[in-house]
């Protein structure tokens, strides 16, 4: 953090965010809090003002252990008092961290005094000095005389932050990115919009990311599968809370494409049918073909036809019902997948070490246009501003903290499920003449800068956006809106890479260097763009010799 960035900050701010993070929790969740959970509130209320910061500074750092020549904090005016008021009030305590993390936290400076400067190379890297002092069965901390504290009450503080956050990757940078970079919107935030309802629910987020994380571990280092089913011996249910689930069906389908690769096909087989969650399905169909479950295959594949979780999923199951069916020479009644021939042009531009799609935008630029690389951004932005209050619309369990750039059910079917009135009402509203580009100008006068996981405000110029509000017909943003809305998580990519305008109007425009070909949900995107009757064409480029 820059010095200017400090300065607009007040000298307390991050003890004010972590009072405010306590006080949230507090009112909030107090039924859910064990008794240590409570105590742990109680004993940091009750610090003297340096001991409360400093426990605050040293939780914003990385640990667990602190050398204390190394804290160095204004505000705090009495580090000895205050690290002594931790240490009776049972935050934090004085230890001698194990030789390998004390290694760690030495100098290279400090490593060649104590081995003797003048008998060690100076060339020496710091990792051949950690085998010397190894050798030596020195703890070089100790050795230097230098005092080290580790806090407690961590497992309590993680407690604290989930709660506060619904999340693990939310930290108290949030509060910073609220005043200084980014501010959050403004919603409400009701007593019935808590993330956990029950301790119980508290527990097994705890435990799926407690799984997880040793999961990142086996996958590592796993190369026969036996880890793998250790730890699959060890998960729990398929939780019925939404977000819970959505935590365990990633680690399935992330255990399980493991145990595929590595060639446990029917142990796969069997940890995928504990979730639908995509490729789960796609997944299960492929492990039936290879061991020769034909018909088994192909009844999954029927089976999404009936009810698919996404297009992807409903275009692979019609693909691979063909394919059984030519050669298996079963019938299935799935619709054969049918394509429109995608425009395709090519084009000569002269070689350059920049990316391929500056080079073809400045290839249309030169043709008396105006030409902008957008790919997703441009209307994820617009989706932004068209729906914005829709988005942060007071909807029961949609914001539970105040740093949230969008609500809890945005990438999940309940978001549309949930605001389907508002949203219909609204594309409605936006068909009238003059109706989307006023809304859209009015909110970005309005909310320029706040925070909106679809609005990239670096990338909407005023001459951009005047263009697009100009030159695109509503109805054709309208329709692009709507396959959005069916899936937010996967339809919010796959655009076109650039948007040129002309004297005739716009035309959106996928770029390809050799070799390159579209993927999977760009040609989704095109297929309805086409089947729609927007314009849109793949170029290709070719590099000019010189």
């Amino acid at each position: 953090m820059s010095s200017e960035t400090v300065n607009r900050l007040t000298e307390d701010y991050y003890l004010d965010n972590f009072l405010y993070l306590l006080n949230f929790v507090a009112n909030h969740y107090e039924h859910l809090l064990s008794a240590n959970e409570q105590h742990f509130n109680e004993r940091l209320r009750r610090l003297p003002d340096d001991g409360i910061r400093l426990y605050v500074r040293l939780t914003n750092r990385i640990g667990p252990y602190f050398r204390c020549d190394k804290i160095n904090y204004q505000e705090i005016k009495d580090l000895s008092a205050a690290i002594e008021h931790l240490k009776s009030d049972q935050l934090l305590e004085v230890v001698e961290p194990p030789v390998e993390e004390a290694i760690e936290l030495c100098s290279r400076r400090e490593l060649l005094t104590l081995l003797g400067f003048e008998k060690v190379p100076s060339g020496l890297k710091k990792s051949e000095l950690k085998v010397r002092i190894n050798e030596r069965a020195i703890n070089p901390l100790t050795e230097l005389g230098v005092t080290v504290v580790q806090l407690l009450g961590l497992k309590e503080l993680r407690i604290f932050r989930l709660l506060f956050f619904g999340n693990f990757h939310q930290d108290m940078t949030e509060f910073v990115m609220h005043e200084l970079v980014a501010p959050f919107e403004s919603y409400e935030i009701s007593r019935q919009s808590i993330t956990f309802t029950t301790r119980e629910n508290l527990e097994l987020v705890l435990r799926l990311r407690d799984l997880a994380e040793r999961a990142e571990e086996v996958l590592a280092l796993d190369n026969n599968g036996d880890s793998i089913m250790s730890l699959v011996k060890e998960l729990p249910c398929r939780p019925e809370d939404s977000r819970a689930a959505r935590r365990f069906d990633r680690l399935v389908n992330r255990l399980a494409r493991q145990l595929e690769r590595l060639k446990c096909d029917e142990c796969a087989l069997q940890l995928y049918t504990k979730t639908l969650t995509p490729p789960s399905r796609e997944r299960q169909i492929r492990l039936l073909d290879k061991l020769g479950e034909h018909r088994l295959a192909l009844n999954l594949c029927e089976a999404i036809e009936l009810e698919p979780l996404n297009q992807e999923e409903q275009e692979f199951a019609r693909y691979f019902a063909t394919r059984l069916s030519q050669k298996s020479g079963m019938s299935h009644a799935l619709p054969i997948i049918s394509k429109k021939n995608i425009p395709c042009d090519t084009i000569k531009v002269r070689a350059s070490k920049g990316r391929v799609e500056k080079a073809a935008a400045d290839y249309y630029e030169g043709l008396s246009g105006r030409c902008f690389y957008v790919e997703n951004a441009l209307f994820k932005s617009l989706f932004g501003l068209s729906f914005w209050d829709i988005i942060f619309a007071s909807v029961p369990g949609a914001f539970c903290h105040p740093f949230q750039r969008g609500p809890s059910d945005l990438y999940t079917g309940d978001f549309f499920i949930n605001r389907r009135e508002m949203i219909e009402d609204r594309l409605t509203i936006l068909d009238k003449p003059g109706e989307l580009k006023n809304r859209v100008l009015n909110v970005l006068d309005q909310k320029v800068g706040v925070a909106n996981d679809f609005v990239y405000w670096g990338l909407l110029s005023d001459e951009l956006l005047k263009l697009v509000l100009d030159l695109i017909p509503p109805k054709h943003l309208q329709i692009i809106f709507r396959r959005m809305l069916v899936d937010l998580k996967n339809n919010t990519s796959g655009f076109p890479d650039l948007i040129c305008f002309d004297h005739e109007g716009y035309r959106l425009i996928e770029v390809k260097g050799p070799g390159d070909k579209l993927q999977k949900n760009q040609l989704r995107w095109f297929q309805y763009f086409l089947a729609n009757g927007l314009p849109v064409s793949v170029v290709n480029v070719e590099w000019e010799r010189a």
